[in-house]
């Protein structure tokens, strides 16, 4: 197995490790969705997370109501839950929005539903950067295979270009400057597709 495999099957795994992480809140937004109508339907913050997350299990509701039932306020339920969260995670700008709307008071349903936007405008722009990565890799595969291949046409087809390119020091060089920068070039919008 090459060392450009390999990386390529490390960079899915670790990729694959990180949904698995955070895909217990994967349908987080229509959790909050039904938290918003739990809301509008008249009932109370506490009986709203609760009911929301009986139809809509997800691990940061689990830990807020784990919270709530041990006698914790959902202000404080929250700010508990958001010690273990990652403060990028959706999870834990939901337990922020929630502690916003159980401390400030007023109309905790604009709270929600602003929180229901971000999410799906996040939730949009995660599903559009995952798929521009997989155009970028994809025109990274198919632009580094392509030499290669033309030059075994070429090399093929032409006698004395493969007599250039086997059987001189010219060719020689121009084959390993050629697979060097196919190689590095590879690598190079990998990585920065990993971390983008």
């Amino acid at each position: 197995m090459s060392p450009l495999t390999r990386s390529s099957l490390a960079w899915r795994a670790r990729r694959r490790v990180r949904d698995l992480r955070i895909g217990h809140d994967h349908h987080l937004e229509e959790a909050v969705r039904a938290l918003g109508h739990h809301l509008a339907s008249g009932s109370s913050l506490t009986t709203a997370l609760r009911l929301t997350h009986s139809a809509h299990p997800t691990a940061t509701l689990a830990r807020l109501v784990s919270e709530i039932d041990r006698g914790s306020s959902v202000a404080e339920a929250c700010h508990r839950a958001t010690e273990s969260a990652d403060p990028k995670s959706d999870g834990s700008l939901t337990l922020l929005v929630i502690a916003l709307a159980a401390e400030q008071g007023g109309d905790p349903i604009a709270h929600i539903d602003a929180l229901e936007a971000t999410l799906r405008e996040r939730h949009h722009a995660n599903d559009e950067r995952r798929s521009q990565a997989s155009t970028a890799l994809a025109s990274t595969r198919f632009l580094t295979i392509l030499p290669v291949v033309c030059s075994v046409w070429i090399c093929l087809d032409d006698r004395s270009v493969r007599e250039v390119l086997i059987a001189s020091p010219i060719g020689y060089a121009c084959l390993v400057i050629g697979i060097t920068l196919n190689v590095v070039g590879r690598r190079w919008v990998t990585r920065l597709v990993r971390f983008a």
